[in-house]
């Protein structure tokens, strides 16, 4: 597999908001999140929590960049579903940990979600304890 960082699929659906979330681009996918909220698309309890693992970890900050093409492994869902399992996290050496900040955008996407479950109470306990 190719190494990309720019989303292929331009469509606001689902399947653009889990590549933005599978390509870590955090500001990419909430824009994508709020649009598809807007036009009244209900969303998977899975891809939800998904960007809320997103944003917990990267505390609504973009991942640094600075890996080239080249050198960068692609992120697969079934890799970050798989190291999530094992580590409660997808994070990966030499990712920068984001700063857990009042009113940030998991929060706020955690308190739209019309259902939630243990693994999206987690991930908010983990991003807030984890920046505390």
């Amino acid at each position: 597999t190719l190494f990309r960082s720019q989303p292929l699929i331009e469509e606001v659906s689902e399947a653009g908001l889990k590549e933005r979330i599978q390509l870590r681009r955090v500001k990419d996918s909430v824009d994508m999140f709020d649009q598809l909220l807007q036009a009244g698309t209900a969303l998977d309890l899975e891809t939800t929590n998904s960007l809320l693992d997103l944003l917990c970890f990267y505390g609504d900050k973009e991942p640094a960049r600075n890996v080239q093409p080249e050198e960068a492994e692609p992120v697969e869902l079934e890799e970050v579903e798989s190291q999530k399992k094992q580590t409660g996290s997808f994070r990966r050496a030499g990712d920068p940990v984001g700063v857990w900040r009042e009113k940030n955008n998991a929060e706020r996407i955690f308190g739209l979600m019309p259902e939630t479950n243990g693994h999206s109470f987690c991930t908010m306990i983990r991003g807030e304890i984890g920046r505390a």
